[in-house]
């Protein structure tokens, strides 16, 4: 659904020059979830802000002071609500450290940060930076079983960075306030070009791996819905058919193989599932977007090598 962005501007220059920190420290909390800050020396310390909400997504632009912060087990406790941050760093440096990972950032670097785990931040040269902060839920949808390992420094040149880096610009330096915006097609993009497959590799971190994502994303969201089709899948994504056929070729399968794929997976979870036994297998079947009881006992045949009701029978 569109959303009309907004955005608004701080600096420090509002503030008396003792108490310019202390009101760094508190939009540093309001931007990015609670934060221990470390105490400075350079009691003028000038910092710049610009951010924009666009829906679930806020994208902000960052120039400040060496400074630091902290975010312990008993912090993250604090926030209820779980984010993942997207930083680019335009110029500067920054010494970031989450959970076992570690990273010294310069100009064109990206680190992704999520608030589920304790963090320190130094910038340790003047900062310049842009950050997409985006639900976390959205990132373990892609990737349920890894978010956690995945490695959150992308250097710089690489192609995830070139992607990741000029998508961040673009959103923060374009002209979009005023002007409704699809925020949740903003937030699977910047998660698409992060997470492409085979992450930092040049062969993998390719435009169409990302687009692949993104439709598989939007196909899975829509699993249950029976007049789910390859037009359909095309429209709601801004493609051609032909470019869905285009962006499925090169793993060998096709738009439709991987809903139906998808689909038998969930009823072979379900028939598996004890609190399930008073559904019957249609209503399953049905429940995830079949409408063909019969076609879809051909099928759950073919790619398990047993028919759904001996499946169930054999899980009971």
């Amino acid at each position: 659904m569109a959303v009309v962005p907004e955005a608004q501007s701080w600096t420090t220059t509002n503030h008396v020059s003792h108490q310019r920190y202390d009101a760094w420290v508190h939009l540093l909390n309001e931007t990015f979830g609670t934060w221990g800050a470390q105490s400075i020396s350079n009691r003028d310390f000038n910092a710049e802000v610009k951010a924009t909400d666009i829906g679930s997504l806020k994208v902000v632009e960052c120039v400040c002071d060496p400074c630091g912060g902290q975010r312990t087990a008993s912090t993250v406790r604090i926030d209820d609500e779980e984010r993942l941050a997207i930083q680019l760093v335009l110029s500067g440096r920054e010494h970031m450290r989450l959970g076992d990972q570690e990273a010294v950032l310069e100009a064109g670097d990206i680190f992704v940060w999520d608030t589920t785990q304790p963090m320190t931040f130094e910038v340790q040269q003047r900062l310049h930076k842009i950050s997409a902060v985006l639900p976390l839920q959205r990132f373990k949808q892609w990737m349920p079983d890894t978010w956690l390992t995945v490695p959150r420094h992308v250097k710089a040149g690489s192609p995830t960075s070139s992607l990741v880096g000029s998508f961040l610009s673009s959103l923060a330096f374009s002209n979009i306030a005023d002007r409704p915006v699809n925020d949740t097609a903003l937030i699977e993009a910047a998660i698409a070009l992060f997470a492409t497959p085979g992450h930092g590799s040049p062969a993998d971190a390719t435009l169409k791996s990302s687009q692949l994502r993104l439709v598989k994303s939007s196909v899975i969201r829509r699993l249950s819905d029976p007049s789910l089709s390859v037009e359909k899948i095309a429209q709601q994504n801004a493609i051609s058919v032909r470019n869905l056929h285009w962006l499925f070729e090169e793993n060998d399968e096709t738009a439709w193989r991987f809903v139906v794929s998808e689909r038998l997976k969930r009823c072979q979870k379900d028939l598996c599932n004890p609190t399930m036994r008073a559904r019957s297998i249609t209503d399953i079947a049905f429940a995830w977007g079949f409408s063909d009881a019969a076609y879809f006992s051909r099928v759950f045949k073919e790619k398990f090598g047993t028919s759904p009701s001996q499946f169930r029978n054999e899980k009971a």
